[in-house]
């Protein structure tokens, strides 16, 4: 929809900024995944969970979505 609102600067500039705040929310998925995996391993027994309890449904839900098959992306 932007393309057809914006044009030029004001859309590479959009664009930009929608990248950005992809990647960190990849980013912030990716941690998530990775501490979910180490509550797994006695090492990490008695650490707190973080955000990591849903983490495989989220993730799961942000790439469907990445890729295009789902309704919304958070």
């Amino acid at each position: 929809m932007a393309d057809k609102e914006l044009s030029g600067k004001n859309l590479e500039e959009l664009t930009a900024e929608l990248i950005q705040i992809e990647i960190k929310n990849l980013e912030r998925v990716n941690e998530d995944v990775n501490w979910f995996t180490k509550k797994f391993d006695y090492r990490y027994n008695d650490a707190p969970w973080k955000n990591s309890k849903d983490a495989p449904p989220r993730t799961i839900e942000k790439i469907s979505k990445f890729m295009g098959q789902g309704e919304d992306v958070k």
